[in-house]
């Protein structure tokens, strides 16, 4: 019941967040026109200072543990080389393909992954979980940008994806998160408390657009993609790799840790990252409010099996 209860609060907050953009948008308050600007605001100002302050603020004494990391990364690189083989011969719409691959390997990990981790595992399990993330989110936001421009179909040559790749403001803000991290530059606690504020608004703000813009009733129309995307993302895949570490010598911390990464629901970031970047965003959005509401049995049941398996 507790790792129910810890699912449940995670959610929570994002409901808020699209139920406050519903009403606002049913009161007349904001129209369409406004919430698609916003979204570009969001896309371009406020997303780059969360993948910059998302590197730039792990602990610069965190001790990696070297065959821990690479295999959970190496996990979910493999997991989109798979995706890149498989779904395009299934989902034939380009502009759904791109989101489909995203919805299917990128989880919340920071949101779901750290408090579930702590919460079972205490502060030994919180560390374990921050390394893995410091490792994942880049793989994911540098994945995610290439995936969604390749099938986005926008640039016409190898060399203009190259460009759209390398401008995205994504990539432009993990690049400097990485490079102010490695290089340990470290900047006054002023500028540190702005970029922390910044970096805050924009999942409460892209999810506040989404319940503005959200057409529910057309979830209809992509019925298939979505199920079999978050059979996938919230049952097939994650059992998988709760499988594939039982065959490993990590400890069930260091298990939970990397089965946690591909069982949480989709990342809050798919939604305007599609929407702004030539991809189909209602279904991107779509994707984020469904696998957001069923996480809350699907994690209490992965964890409830795996307790009576004695796998925690």
């Amino acid at each position: 019941m507790e790792s129910f209860l810890i699912a449940f609060n995670a959610v929570i907050p994002f409901f808020v967040y699209m139920f406050y953009g519903f009403i606002m948008r049913r009161t007349g308050v904001t129209d369409e026109a406004f919430l698609s600007r916003l979204n570009k605001v969001v896309f371009r100002a406020f997303y780059p200072m969360i993948m910059f302050w998302n590197l730039y603020s792990i602990d610069p004494d965190l001790e990696f543990r070297l065959s821990f990391v690479l295999f959970g990364g190496a996990l979910v690189l493999v997991t989109i080389f798979l995706l890149l083989l498989i779904v395009p011969r299934v989902v034939k719409d380009r502009k759904k393909t791109g989101v489909v691959i995203q919805a299917i390997y990128r989880g919340n990990a920071i949101i779901y992954a750290l408090p579930l981790t702590q919460n079972i595992y205490g502060e030994k399990g919180a560390v374990l979980a921050a390394m893995m993330v410091a490792v994942v989110i880049p793989i994911y936001n540098i994945s995610a940008v290439i995936i969604l421009e390749h099938f986005s179909g926008k640039a016409s040559s190898k060399k203009e994806l190259f460009k759209d790749v390398l401008t995205n403001p994504l990539l432009i803000g993990a690049i400097a998160g990485l490079l102010f991290y490695f290089l340990k530059i470290r900047l006054p606690k002023g500028l540190n408390s702005a970029i922390s504020a910044l970096s805050a608004v924009a999942t409460p703000l892209a999810m506040f657009i989404l319940g503005g813009t959200l057409r529910l009733s057309q979830i209809g129309k992509n019925r298939r993609y979505l199920t079999w995307g978050l059979l996938l993302r919230m049952i097939i895949v994650p059992a998988i790799v709760l499988f594939i570490t039982t065959l490993t010598p990590f400890s069930p911390v260091e298990r939970f840790v990397i089965f946690s990464i591909f069982a949480t629901p989709i990342a809050a970031a798919s939604y305007p990252m599609a929407e702004n970047m030539g991809a189909d965003g209602e279904l991107a959005g779509q994707f984020v409010v469904l696998s957001t509401s069923l996480s809350v049995f699907t994690l209490f049941l992965f964890i409830f099996t795996m307790g009576n398996l004695g796998l925690l």
